[in-house]
């Protein structure tokens, strides 16, 4: 009977093991092994002179980070595929999301410009593994010098996802897949570990390699040139202490705390700007990703953002404006590419490369249709959001998006006109445009915020509503009238609008204004009243409390129908007149979960007045009218004076 299986043996055994690829069988054969054996040693069932060998082995034979020259077939091709990568050492099977993702990375990362990137996904797709786990991983064996930070909403959960990404790299035998994962079809056992393929990742005593944040063991142990982390681990309340990242990955950063409130809302947005992107590298990448939790959330901040373009010649002159981030989103079903399909089984998943070779889920087995229609049912704003990476569900806000843009509504199959008008820009009129017509401005004041500033041609024979004017800014009294002594003109942007209106043909005749704010200052100042005198505009003191939650002359029952109809023409003819639209469109297309209301205001404060200034002309004042009759003997009589 044949006795135990010397040190020495477990020895050679590891180290053929390690020179050919992880092959288990070849190694076992090669000293005379059961494959057996040398699988339930590698797995780590009861052999301990194995564990003995491996610690022996490690003292006698370091093993240093494997050069390029040195791998095997399969960590080269490891390096380039990633769905192959998360496979054979991880045991994960990848879906396209998640390949064109970690591709899209790769090439970002490879550009010599700063880079950003927002990603949503709904939950239960596996991402914060994605993020955490195998993305780093494979950046790490492609290039060991790459510093990235993982980010958290908490330190205590990005710890987390360092540590288990450590133990990754040090792992030294294949990972077992969880038998309901197998069974699900979401994962089998791994093949091999980074440490066979790639060599050793624990750099040598006196390096990092903690928790919080750890260095890699460089190519033939050279030191890194820098001494930043490979990777580093923080949360938002940690100090950042000045150091900088290649890659910067913020996974789940928006909750329900940071979401709950305007206020906090906008402190995130305000720290984001301050902290989490100036950490980034030149040349490097920064990644928000995450699921939708609100309309108006960080996600939503991000991809607003708009900065200008130079080129790289001469003075560096401007050359326009883009979008600074990159938006990725994937949603949970996709209704256009909808073919029925949806066996967690057998459906095909979306492929974002090739949309219509791949199914309508985004992954079939893990976030199953069932799944969806469950939660669409349970809670459709959650849905909407979360899963479909919508702003909101546009059955719970003002406008649905769909009535602005036009088209066919898939569920009831309606069709709408749309408000999009891409042949107009700001201060135009529409062409060929017949009267009679009723121009008006009106406007939501805010003492500490922005200002919203419309003005609106009603166009009385079609009923349609032309934004002429859109101004969304702070402004102080005397930006939007004033009287110049000096020169004896006045100046502001309702005299800028005036004029204006007065060359095309079309002078606003009245201004909506918030009631408080227009005592206080339309109509209590001198040179104002001269000037509504010589302009002949009317200024309609506007009381918003009174009115706002009526069943009758309410948000909700006034401006849903206008825009639903396609009675509101936006322009969109430029950049800067669709940024003038989209101010107003953002608001509508939230409410009432959007931070800031005044745009809404603005537009219900003309359409509330609309009505009232209509009939006024349609029967516009008269003059008095005297009416003379034939005096009879006894009106003589009783007029004449008595007799004395």
């Amino acid at each position: 009977m044949p006795g135990p299986i010397p040190q020495e043996t477990w020895i050679k055994f590891e180290l053929e093991r390690r020179s050919n690829g992880g092959n288990i069988s070849r190694a076992a054969r090669e000293v005379g092994i059961s494959r057996s054996a040398g699988v339930k040693a590698v797995k780590g069932e009861d052999f301990p002179r194995y564990r003995t060998a491996i610690a022996a082995m490690k003292t006698l034979y370091p093993v240093g980070a494997t050069t390029d020259d040195d791998l095997s077939p399969e960590a080269r091709r490891a390096l380039t595929d990633f769905a192959y990568f998360r496979l054979r050492y991880f045991g994960h099977i990848s879906s396209p999301w998640a390949d064109h993702t970690a591709n899209l990375v790769a090439d970002l990362l490879a550009t010599p410009e700063k880079e950003f990137v927002v990603v949503n996904q709904p939950p239960g797709v596996g991402k914060s593994t994605f993020w955490t786990i195998d993305l780093p991983a494979w950046l790490i064996v492609r290039n060991r010098a790459v510093r990235i930070q993982l980010g958290s909403a908490s330190a205590s959960t990005s710890k987390d996802y360092s540590q288990q990404l450590r133990r990754e790299l040090e792992r030294d035998y294949p990972a077992e897949a969880d038998d309901a994962a197998k069974r699900k079809g979401l994962a089998v056992d791994a093949h091999a570990t980074l440490l066979d393929d790639f060599g050793g990742f624990k750099p040598p005593r006196g390096e990092t390699w903690t928790e919080p944040e750890f260095v890699v063991r460089q190519v033939g142990d050279r030191a890194k040139q820098n001494k930043e982390a490979t990777v580093r681990a923080l949360g938002r309340d940690t100090k950042f202490l000045g150091k900088r990242c290649d890659l910067i990955v913020w996974d789940d950063l928006v909750d329900e705390r940071a979401v709950k409130t305007a206020e906090g809302r906008e402190d995130l947005a305000n720290w984001w700007q301050q902290h989490a992107e100036t950490r980034l590298e030149p040349g490097g990448l920064c990644v928000l990703q995450g699921q939708r939790l609100h309309s108006d959330d960080l996600y939503q901040f991000a991809t607003n953002i708009e900065i200008s373009d130079y080129d790289d010649d001469g003075w560096g002159e401007p050359t326009g404006t883009r979008r600074q981030y990159v938006h990725v989103r994937y949603k949970a079903h996709y209704d256009e590419l909808c073919r029925g399909d949806h066996k967690p089984a057998t459906a095909k998943p979306y492929d974002p490369v090739n949309p219509q070779d791949g199914g309508c889920l985004l992954d079939p087995r893990r976030l199953t249709f069932r799944d969806c229609m469950q939660n669409k049912e349970k809670n459709p704003r959650l849905y909407a959001v979360s899963y479909q990476q919508e702003d909101i569900d546009p059955a719970s806000v003002l406008v649905n998006p769909l009535w602005i843009q036009g088209g066919r509504d898939t569920e009831t199959g309606e069709e709408f006109l749309g408000c999009w008008d891409r042949n107009r820009s700001m201060g135009e009129l529409p062409a060929n445009l017949s009267r009679p017509w009723l121009s008006v401005v009106s406007a939501d004041p805010s003492p500490t915020k922005f200002w919203s500033v419309q003005w609106w041609l009603f166009h009385l024979p079609t009923e349609r509503r032309y934004l002429i004017n859109h101004a969304r800014m702070t402004l102080e009294a005397g930006d939007f009238l004033n009287y110049i002594i000096a020169t004896q003109s006045y100046t502001g942007l309702l005299e800028e609008w005036w004029q204006h209106g007065k060359e095309i043909g079309a002078p606003f005749t009245h201004v909506v204004f918030e009631q408080n704010a227009a005592q206080r200052f339309l109509l209590q100042t001198n040179f104002i009243r001269n000037w509504q005198s010589t302009r002949r505009v009317t200024v309609i003191p506007h009381d918003t409390y009174a009115n706002k939650t009526s069943r009758e002359y309410g948000i909700q029952t006034l401006l849903p129908p206008v825009w639903r109809y396609g009675q509101v023409s936006l322009p969109t003819a430029d950049s800067v007149s669709r940024g003038r639209s989209m101010a107003l469109v953002n608001e509508v297309t939230r409410y009432p979960e959007a931070s800031t209301t005044d745009c809404v205001m603005a537009q219900w404060f003309a359409e509330l007045n609309y009505p009232a200034l209509r009939r006024n002309i349609d029967r516009p004042a008269q003059p008095p009218r005297f009416q003379h009759r034939q005096m009879t003997v006894a009106d003589i009589a009783r007029a004449a004076p008595r007799a004395v």
